[in-house]
């Protein structure tokens, strides 16, 4: 989507039809970075799983230890 939002500002700009290749400029940024956003939360989420079952695993081993 970011990257035909980005053609379609070149187009525009070719044909002279600045407003339109504005319009076109500012939503693939928009959407460009909405998908940085996104890609960021994921690899928090997944971080966020990886010190859960890290914290799981390291609870059951000291139940484990001699009391």
């Amino acid at each position: 989507a970011q990257q035909d939002k980005r053609k379609a500002a070149q187009a525009a700009m070719t044909k002279g039809q600045h407003e339109r290749a504005i319009r076109s400029a500012e939503q693939a940024a928009i959407d460009a970075e909405y998908a940085r956003v996104r890609a960021a939360k994921q690899r928090a989420n997944t971080r966020a799983d990886e010190m859960g079952q890290y914290i799981r695993t390291l609870r059951e081993e000291i139940e484990r230890l001699p009391q």
